[in-house]
């Protein structure tokens, strides 16, 4: 069985950080990076398919911040996964969540430091991002959207 997508109160994924960002294909062969980590610090071990995240740095997906990201990169990673990367680029920012179970995970996190509203300061968050960074958001929520809609293969 599969985890599914983290919902608010209606019963929607959460994808709150998706709402005014296009969907952008960068890098369109998604060859595999040079150097991959494997997926890491996960409380909830649904968002990791073999279950076993390595709490080394309490990222899932450390090289974000700096390297495009590859389906291998994501491949051990749940749908519910890959929505907690997507908002894990956002988070490094400081972005609070409305989604209650995203707020409790990230709270958990010694590196997180909430400080703008969510929605309110997105696009200024946007603009601090790195190249890679904003790439990875953009495929992110691309793959997040196909594995919900049935689109990609990922289970």
């Amino acid at each position: 069985t599969t985890a599914q997508p983290v919902t608010e109160t209606t019963a929607q994924p959460v994808t709150e950080t998706t709402a005014q960002t296009p969907v952008v294909v960068v890098n369109p062969n998604r060859e595999t990076t040079a150097e991959t980590s494997a997926p890491v610090a996960a409380k909830n071990s649904g968002l990791f398919k073999d279950g076993s995240p390595d709490p080394v740095n309490g990222y899932i997906l450390p090289q974000s911040t700096s390297q495009y990201l590859s389906y291998s990169d994501i491949s051990n990673l749940t749908t519910k996964g890959i929505c907690y990367a997507k908002n894990e680029i956002y988070a490094r920012y400081g972005r609070k969540f409305k989604a209650n179970e995203l707020t409790s995970y990230f709270s958990g996190q010694s590196w997180y430091n909430p400080k703008y509203e969510a929605g309110t300061y997105d696009s200024q968050i946007v603009s601090m991002m790195s190249a890679a960074e904003s790439a990875n958001k953009d495929f992110l929520n691309q793959v997040e959207n196909e594995q919900i809609s049935g689109g990609y293969p990922v289970q």
